[in-house]
C-alpha cells in the first residue's frame, strides 16, 4: 500500500478506536518539513494498561517501514523524554508539532512542555555550554598559534553545537536537530541574535567547514555580549586570563 494511504489508514483506525486517545505525527512531516522521501513517524497514546495490546497490534510498524509507530500509555507519554529521564535528547522531536488526535485533552500540553527546556534548567543549560563553548573556542586559538591547523579546525567545530545549545536555552528553546537547524533559524528566529539568520548560518559554516579564525572571534566577542546582559558575566570572566587570539 502507498505510504500516505497507509497512513490515512492508521489515523483513521485511530479516531474510531476508544483505546486510542492520542495520535501525533512527529519528525519532519509533524512539523511541516518533508520531502518526498520522507516516511511517516507517529506516536500512538492509549489508555493505561492497554500498551501491550497495541505494542503487538502495530507491531509491523517498525522503524524500517515508511510508516513507523511507537505506541506509548498515557502514563509513559507524560514521562517520556522528561529532564533526567536519558531520553531528553528527544525533546526537539515535540517542538512545532498538533496532536491530529487528544482525546484525553491533555495530549497536546504535554507535547509543548516536552518541546521546550524546563525553565528551572535554563541557567544550568546555558552556564555549562557556554562555559564548554569558551573553551572550545579557546583551544582554536591557541592551536592556531601553534600552527596546529588541523586541531585549530577540529576545536572551532566543535564549538559550533555547545554554542547552538546555549544560545537556544537563553531562550528556553532545545537546540534543533542538525537537520532542522537552517530550517529552525528562518521559520523561528533566535530572539537575541544580532545577525540575520541567513548570515548567522554562513559564519557557523565559516567556521565549521574553515575554522575562520576571525570570524569565530566576531561569533565570540558579539555573543559574549548577549550572554553578558543575560547576566552570564560569571562564565565569561572566569576566562578573562586566557588567550583568546
Amino acid at each position: 500500500m502507498d505510504k500516505d494511504l497507509m497512513f490515512e489508514s492508521v489515523q483513521a483506525e485511530a479516531e474510531s478506536d476508544p483505546n486510542i486517545i492520542g495520535f501525533i505525527l512527529v519528525a519532519g512531516r509533524g512539523k511541516g518539513f518533508s520531502t518526498e522521501h520522507s516516511d511517516y513517524d507517529v506516536i500512538i497514546v492509549v489508555n493505561d494498561g492497554r500498551e501491550i495490546e497495541y505494542r503487538e497490534k502495530y507491531s509491523g510498524f517498525t522503524d524500517t517501514s515508511d510508516v513507523y509507530i511507537k505506541v506509548l500509555s498515557l502514563a509513559e507519554f507524560r514521562d517520556y523524554a522528561n529532564w533526567g529521564s536519558g531520553f531528553e535528547w528527544d525533546r526537539y522531536n515535540f517542538t512545532h508539532l498538533k496532536a491530529q488526535i487528544d482525546k484525553a485533552g491533555e495530549i497536546q500540553k504535554l507535547i509543548e512542555e516536552k518541546g521546550k527546556l524546563p525553565e528551572e534548567k535554563i541557567k544550568e543549560v546555558v552556564s555549562g555550554n557556554l562555559d564548554a563553548y569558551i573553551n572550545s573556542f579557546h583551544r582554536s586559538m591557541k592551536n592556531c598559534r601553534d600552527n596546529n591547523a588541523i586541531a585549530s579546525l577540529l576545536d572551532a567545530a566543535e564549538s559550533v553545537p555547545l554554542l547552538l545549545v546555549a544560545l537556544f536555552a537563553l531562550e528556553g528553546r532545545v537546540k534543533p536537530y542538525n537537520k532542522y537547524l537552517e530550517w529552525e533559524l528562518k521559520n523561528y528566529p533566535l530572539v537575541n541574535l544580532v545577525w540575520g539568520s541567513e548570515e548567522f548560518i554562513g559564519k557557523l559554516r565559516a567556521v565549521v567547514c574553515m575554522g575562520d579564525v576571525e570570524v569565530q572571534k566576531e561569533v565570540f566577542n558579539k555573543v559574549k555580549d548577549i550572554f553578558r546582559k543575560k547576566g552570564f558575566d560569571d562564565i565569561i570572566n572566569g576566562w578573562n586570563s586566557y588567550y583568546m587570539g
